[in-house]
């Protein structure tokens, strides 16, 4: 497990730990484990790891009520609900072979940029609502609709570049993105949320 192989190398210090770049595969006990014990974690590299679903369950806060904890499952290939809301992350590298991200995915994070990598054909709701440090994102991923909320009060967001699919953009997909200038995206979206 991640907890086995940390501890093993730093020991108590893994608390201390701020940069990581894991590989291979990464299960829902292995995501609790960071949320619970990696709290000054800033920078997270997972392009290398196959999320694998299964019983066990992360626990993340719930979406409409962010100080309850809620347990939630992973599944083969996604990137879970509220599965990195609220950490301290200022930079992620997801897995390049993620397919789907499920709602609030990264929602009140602290990342600075941002990429969705073009493996993705699914993503929910909200999926970085609320990243008011968000400066830059690419969203390459392989989906027709970019959905409702999905950068909402991204009040740092300057520049946006959408993937050639994006020919629909959600209800609120940019709202209160006040700092947005650079917006790159395709002749092909005839549809405004």
């Amino acid at each position: 497990t991640l907890e086995s192989v940390l501890k093993e190398a730093h020991g108590d210090n893994v608390v201390n730990i701020t940069k990581l770049t894991l590989t291979g595969n990464y299960n829902a006990v292995d995501h609790r484990f960071l949320r619970d014990s990696l709290a000054a974690l800033t920078d997270l590299d997972m392009e290398g790891v196959t999320i694998v679903g299964g019983d066990s369950t992360y626990r993340a806060p719930n979406s409409h009520d962010w100080n309850n904890l809620k347990n939630f499952k992973l599944t083969d290939n996604t990137i879970g609900q509220n599965m990195f809301s609220h950490l301290e992350l200022t930079k992620l590298v997801i897995p390049n072979n993620v397919v789907k991200i499920e709602d609030y995915g990264f929602a009140s994070t602290k990342l600075k940029t941002f990429e969705i990598p073009a493996s993705v054909i699914s993503m929910g709701q909200t999926v970085c609502e609320n990243v008011e440090t968000l400066e830059e994102v690419k969203v390459l991923a392989n989906i027709n609709e970019l959905p409702n909320s999905s950068f909402a009060n991204c009040k740092n967001l300057r520049k946006v570049e959408l993937s050639s699919t994006i020919t629909s953009l959600g209800k609120r997909a940019f709202d209160n993105c006040e700092s947005l200038t650079d917006f790159s995206y395709f002749k092909n979206v005839t549809t405004l949320g």
